[in-house]
């Protein structure tokens, strides 16, 4: 009986670190991409060069979303959350969350 219990606990701490290791390349791939943007291209989005680990935090939910968001209407226009997205709109975009 200890066997097993042994065995299962090799086994969850195993299953841990292969998600962990996961998880630390799936990091580093996405540092490197981020880093290579040139500073034009982080500016246009509203970015700068040390803002990977926060946005890798909130992207992956161990952060609160702090950022603001754009919502996506379904005939296709955009806007700023809480702003009707055109003219052609007449109500703003619904409850304040991503679409």
């Amino acid at each position: 009986m200890t066997s097993l219990l042994l065995l299962a606990t090799v086994r969850q701490l195993l299953d841990w670190a292969g998600a962990w290791l996961r998880d630390t390349r799936g990091r580093a791939v996405a540092r490197r991409e981020f880093h290579a943007l040139d500073s034009a291209t982080l500016r246009d989005l509203g970015l700068g060069p040390s803002e990977f680990d926060s946005l890798w935090a909130e992207g992956n939910g161990s952060a609160q979303r702090t950022r603001r968001r754009v919502a996506i209407r379904r005939h296709g226009h955009t806007s700023d959350l809480g702003r009707n997205c055109t003219p052609c709109c007449s109500t703003p975009p619904s409850s304040g969350r991503n679409s």
